[in-house]
Formats: structure tokens, sequence, C-alpha cells
């Protein structure tokens, strides 16, 4: 079965998870992508809006990408856009599923790049967290789980940006 919406890419591999920006569907020749093994971000239906909860979806269409990890992102922080929305943590509490909201810098709209290391590929993160300590992963893999914050010692949640999607990993 099709499956329509946005999507960021998320991908598995080997139980790490590797992560991208939300954007609006397109053909997998664009370049900039968060890359793993199947499994996208997805904003259910394509529809933003306030309280948009996300979750993960087996990546059927490719995404755009004007999101990196770069200098600073380990220290500072990063937002995750979408158009006029942020990736959001809510409450930043242990099982709060992710959510797009307008962006406004909040820290519930920064994530840090742990442990990243600059790659040929693009920014490998050891785990992607909030300023409350709290790992962005999936519930579990399989269409439809939610994209939740968790303790990072729940297995290996490691994020990867990959610059050109036609690099395998």
């Amino acid at each position: 079965s099709s499956h329509l919406g946005s999507e960021f890419t998320l991908v598995s591999r080997e139980g790490s998870m590797f992560f991208t920006t939300i954007a609006a569907l397109l053909i997998k020749s664009c370049l900039g992508e968060f890359a793993s093994e199947g499994w996208c971000i997805d904003l259910p239906g394509g529809d933003a809006y306030n309280g948009a909860q996300l979750w993960i979806w087996e990546c059927q269409w490719a995404t755009g990408l004007n999101q990196k990890f770069g200098d600073g992102a380990s220290e500072y922080g990063s937002t995750i856009p979408y158009g006029d929305f942020c990736v959001d943590a809510g409450n930043m509490e242990e099982g709060f599923q992710l959510m797009l909201w307008e962006c406004n810098g909040y820290d519930q709209q920064t994530f840090f790049c742990e442990g990243s290391i600059d790659t040929s590929e693009g920014v490998d993160c050891s785990s992607l967290r909030t300023s409350t300590g709290l790992c962005v992963a999936a519930s579990d893999e399989r269409d439809g789980a939610p994209v939740v914050l968790r303790t990072c010692d729940i297995g290996p949640w490691d994020w990867s940006y990959v610059e050109d999607r036609s690099v395998s990993v």
C-alpha cells in the first residue's frame, strides 16, 4: 500500500536510527538527508500545524533537506525546521511524542548532536538529545510507531546526516 505524507528520512541500521529534517515530497535524486535503512520520520497526511505528531513510516518518498547539524550543534544545539514549524519536544519528559510547533527558539525546539564526528558523508551523532538529557528515538520499528523521547541508555540511537543521498550506509 502507498503512504502519502511529508517525511524526514530516519534510517535504521543494525539497531541504530538515523535522522533528517522534515520536508516536502520529492524524488530520491535530491541531495542532503540524514540517511538510514528505510525508516522515515513522517508527518501523517503531510499537514503541518501546531501539535502535529510525528511517527515513522517505511520510506517510500525522498525528502529535500536544508538542515545540517554544523559546528556548535553539540554545544549550542540546533533547531529542526519545516517551513514555519520546528520539531518540538513539548514537555520534554520521557515518552513524549515529538510534534511540530511554530518555531520559537525555546528549549523544546533545540536538539544537541552528541558525540558528533565529521565524516566524508556528513555528520554522525552518537545521540540526538534535548537539554533535559533525553534522546530522540522511535518507540519501535514499524509503520506508525511514534517518534518519542527516551532515556539515552535504551539501545543505540545513532543519527547520521548524509550530504549525498546516493551514498549507501
